[in-house]
């Protein structure tokens, strides 16, 4: 690809996705304020700032790009949301079982200090990233940033990350699964 490609394909504007669900759908796991504020306003900055050219492209885009994943991979909660089918393959053969997985998970989230993302990689490593930067491996990914879990009714970092499962669409999450393969 030549340079002035490369560069016009950067300039392509990133859009957000809408909601597969209303505001209050993911109560009581997240609740209708802490969704509208981190969607409507938080999410959709990161947007406008980088379709208008303001502040760090990289970093704006790079948040963009990861709360569409985000947001694309949350459902109604269900009282024991399990993974399924390649999801719970790739847990059993990284991690031995559903619980290993949730203890490492939990472990990395709650070892980021400040702000960042915990997510499950296409290796089948949970990594992290701080703050915001792209990552094109990312098969399921937990907003890490206080705003995520401080409006809640219990705001407390290991409450949202033990809770998050209840609302994990893992039919997204297998299909991220069987686009990565």
């Amino acid at each position: 690809m030549k340079f002035t490609q490369l560069k016009e394909a950067q300039e392509i504007p990133v859009i957000q996705t809408k909601l597969p669900y209303g505001h209050a759908d993911l109560e009581p796991v997240l609740s209708e304020r802490t969704v509208k504020w981190h969607y409507d306003v938080l999410t959709t900055a990161y947007f406008d700032r980088y379709n208008s050219g303001q502040g760090d492209r990289e970093f704006n885009r790079a948040g963009g790009l990861l709360h569409n994943l985000y947001w694309a991979q949350l459902r109604r909660p269900r009282a024991g949301n399990r993974p399924t089918a390649i999801s719970l393959g790739m847990m059993e053969r990284h991690f031995k079982n559903w619980e290993n997985f949730q203890d490492e998970f939990i472990t990395a989230g709650m070892g980021i200090q400040g702000s960042g993302w915990v997510y499950w990689s296409t290796s089948g490593e949970i990594k992290t990233i701080a703050n915001h930067a792209w990552r094109s491996d990312v098969i399921l990914c937990i907003d890490m940033w206080e705003h995520s879990f401080m409006m809640q009714p219990n705001a407390d970092k290991k409450h949202y990350l033990s809770s998050i499962w209840r609302i994990i669409n893992w039919d997204v999450i297998n299909d991220r699964w069987f686009v990565s393969l």
